[in-house]
């Protein structure tokens, strides 16, 4: 919410809606389909329909159903034809490889524990994009509400201008009072031209992180919290044992145990029973030959691979603890910038900005007095308008490091959206 002087707080809503009418109206890129305005749940809903990454995730999902059913497959037989070189013998060999069940179990269960991970991938994936949109709709809300203090103040400096023009002609002040009303009116320019540049970028990165190439919206709804709430410390700590970065570890332990136990199930040789059916022509008899081979594990009783897997699965809690301190110190970095900038907030409302209010208050009676000049209304205009953006830009802060604080807690932490009232 913008905090306005009552004087022109009509005035900043009659700006507001020339400007998103303006929009509506005049942008060259508008088209047949476009939506006037879009909601941050709508944003997000679009962008889990529209990001590859979700796609990408789910064929990850099937990729790896489909390691299982290729680890569940029994091996296939083998067919050889021999014949001798005399001529005399002609062979028919069948040999059919023997797994025992507890190794074919093993590997199945070491595929099946990849499921679970890659699904809870699939929700990483997913939180990060809320995050990415709802971090891009909170610029753009914010920088909506800059153009609207920046229209005003620009509206403010040009009918000075052109009331300081009017008295020169008429004599009652000097020609220099024009030239330094037209440089104020130039910076408000300049100001209002940045203003509309930093919208359109933000436009377009909300578009691309709803999956789009072009925004085929005009503006948000919403508005910037005007009272920061910082949350609970300790609640925010809590929450981030239920957050799928911290579970991802849970289940690749889950999988690495499945793979030693694989790899020890491996060091057991496969048996290979074969038939074999020879005829001898010299003879004319046929002799049916049935035979069994099983590797002697001498050399390779498959100890490399089950140290291998042993190691990775001791990585695994190293790795965890070194993941939850990442989070605990993104939490309490993110923390310390959420109570400076509530400090900073307060800090500009009561004073900056109160004092710009009563400053402009008594300039306007002091010119309506004669005691004052122009200029000196609209300098102390544009002081509050200066102070109006300052407390903005701090909302601003405040709720974009309120949205990564929620991508840390997630999916304890509902969200950005929860905690903020739509038009």
């Amino acid at each position: 919410m913008i905090i306005l002087n009552p004087r022109f707080g009509r005035r900043s809503w009659g700006v507001l809606i020339a400007l998103i009418a303006s929009q509506i109206a005049g942008l060259s890129y508008a088209s047949v389909g476009e939506l006037p305005a879009i909601t941050l749940p709508k944003a997000i809903e679009k962008a889990l329909l529209q990001r590859p990454e979700l796609e990408a995730s789910s064929m990850d999902i099937l990729a790896a159903k489909a390691r299982v059913a290729r680890s569940a497959a029994f091996p296939n037989p083998e067919l050889g034809i021999e014949t001798s070189s005399l001529g005399d013998e002609d062979s028919v060999v069948v040999s059919q490889p023997f797994e025992f069940p507890r190794k074919r179990d093993a590997r199945v269960k070491a595929a099946e524990a990849e499921i679970p991970l890659y699904k809870n991938n699939q929700q990483i994936t997913r939180l990060d994009i809320i995050d990415q949109v709802s971090l891009a709709f909170v610029s753009m809300l914010g920088a909506q509400e800059k153009l609207v203090l920046v229209e005003e103040a620009h509206d403010i400096a040009e009918r000075f201008a052109g009331t300081v023009a009017e008295r020169v002609v008429a004599g009652d002040i000097s020609p220099i009072e024009e030239i330094r009303a037209n440089v104020l009116l130039g910076g408000a320019a300049t100001d209002l031209a940045r203003a509309r540049r930093e919208l359109a970028e933000a436009r377009l990165a909300l578009a691309t992180a709803m999956g789009d190439a072009e925004a085929r919206f005009v503006t948000v709804e919403g508005r910037i919290p005007t009272e920061p709430i910082v949350p609970d410390k300790n609640a925010l700590i809590s929450a981030i044992t239920a957050s799928p970065d911290l579970a991802q570890w849970e289940l690749n332990r889950d999988r690495r145990n499945a793979m030693v136990r694989s790899e020890m199930a491996a060091r057991i040789p496969d048996i290979t029973f074969s038939g074999k059916v020879s005829h001898y022509r010299e003879i004319e008899e046929t002799a049916f030959i049935f035979g069994i081979s099983i590797p002697l594990p001498f050399f390779d009783r498959n100890r490399g691979g089950i140290l291998e897997a042993r190691a990775e699965l001791d990585k695994i809690p190293f790795s965890a603890r070194s993941e939850e301190l990442r989070v605990r110190s993104e939490i309490e970095k993110r923390f310390a910038a959420l109570q400076a900038l509530s400090s900073e907030i307060g800090i500009v409302r009561e004073r900056m900005l109160s004092f710009a209010e009563q400053a402009y208050d008594a300039v306007s009676e002091g010119y309506r007095l004669g005691k004052f000049r122009y200029l000196d209304v609209l300098d102390a205009s544009n002081e509050l308008t200066g102070a109006k953006l300052r407390h903005l830009e701090l909302l601003i802060s405040f709720e974009l490091e309120k949205t990564a604080m929620n991508r840390l807690t997630a999916p304890a932490q509902t969200g950005w959206r929860e905690n903020h009232h739509e038009n």
